[in-house]
């Protein structure tokens, strides 16, 4: 027989950017399954010991201690504890607008919902916490989740490369000043490393230019102004970084094939 414990959030606010609905606990007894099944919000399960499997997508992966899996809305998925040295996991599920935050911290996505965490397992021990704590009110689980995230975090941030964190650095400028006029020269004295320097480095691990992510990037905001604000074409360009309208139009088409009036009536 399964040990189980689970824990219900009962003041959940689904207006909030991120609130969590249930966590829990299980000693799996061998071939204890779960699945073929759709859920409707995110689930992350840990694993704590054992081994087991999780299938999705077509995919079959094999999980053991320091894993996790994370399961996504509206997808069909089976998962199994192994025969001879069933798992024991802790899981949350979780729901909210920025669902992205989390994503981001811990590098998951549909593509790639596996998360490996190697020793001291700090996601784990957080995870282990907030069991510990039993019942709570959703304030403080949300809080317990924030750490969580920044627990997974950590093992993300502890491989990076120091050419992975100048191309991150020069990323994160962009994306806070794609409204103004980015010079180059200024972006690498930023960073602190030569402008040709950032230049190939950039290309290797973003596949473009930083040209190219910067007019990238600012068509793909506009497209957001475009279709979630009522602000003017004449606005939306010069919040995206073209001073002049017409420049903004013609840089517009040659993305979209269409003009940002068009493309608006057409999203709307």
């Amino acid at each position: 027989m399964n040990v189980f414990k689970n824990y219900f959030i009962k003041d959940i606010d689904e207006s909030m950017d991120i609130y969590v609905i249930q966590y829990g606990e299980e000693e799996c007894r061998p071939g204890h399954y779960f699945g073929p099944y759709v859920r409707e919000k995110h689930i992350l399960h840990y694993v704590y010991s054992g081994k087991g499997i999780f299938q999705v997508g077509g995919k079959t992966y094999h999980l053991t201690k320091g894993q996790a899996f994370l399961i996504f809305p509206n997808q069909l998925i089976f998962y199994k504890a192994d025969e001879h040295e069933p798992w024991v996991y802790r899981w949350v599920e979780f729901g909210g607008k920025r669902i992205d935050i989390f994503l981001k911290c811990a590098n998951l996505s549909e593509e790639n919902p596996i998360y490996t965490e190697k020793e001291p397992y700090y996601a784990g021990e957080v995870l282990k916490n907030i069991l510990d704590e039993g019942e709570m009110s959703n304030f403080k689980a949300i809080g317990w989740f924030y750490l969580f995230a920044d627990a997974l975090s950590y093992e993300n941030k502890k491989s990076y490369t120091p050419q992975e964190e100048y191309v991150k650095k020069a990323v994160a400028y962009i994306k806070s000043h794609y409204n103004e006029k980015i010079n180059i020269i200024e972006l690498a004295n930023f960073i602190g490393i030569d402008r040709s320097y950032l230049s190939r480095l950039f290309h290797q691990y973003e596949g473009v230019s930083i040209k190219r992510f910067i007019y990238n990037y600012r068509m793909e905001v506009s497209k957001i102004f475009l279709k979630n604000s009522s602000l003017s074409i004449g606005e939306i360009s010069r919040s995206v970084g073209y001073p002049d309208p017409m420049d903004f139009s013609k840089a517009f088409k040659k993305a979209f094939g269409v003009s940002p009036t068009d493309w608006r009536k057409n999203n709307n």
